[in-house]
């Protein structure tokens, strides 16, 4: 099991919990379950349009944080299962 910060000021406001690549629990800055999610789904949110709801309702939609809110992209890209070197 491994997780990541998915956004962060002064402390964490998303984070994943991976258990394998079909299951990511998202947990909010109040420490709640607010999602589970496949690969795909965690892809989509990263990089796509899809958003997260918190345990307060609120909404985030990760490309409209800043990337000082954000991980490195390649060690967020490894976490998911993305391989960032290789050819297509």
């Amino acid at each position: 099991m491994q997780n990541m910060e998915l956004l962060n000021s002064e402390g964490p406001i998303l984070r994943a919990i991976k258990y394998n690549s079909n299951r990511y629990d998202i947990i909010d800055q109040y420490n709640l379950l607010v999602d589970i999610l496949n690969e795909q789904e965690l892809q989509d949110f990263v990089h796509s349009d899809r958003e997260i709801v918190d345990s307060k309702k609120r909404k985030f939609k990760y490309s409209s944080f800043p990337s000082s809110m954000k991980p490195d992209l390649k060690l967020l890209n490894e976490f998911i299962g993305m391989d960032s070197t290789e050819k297509k």
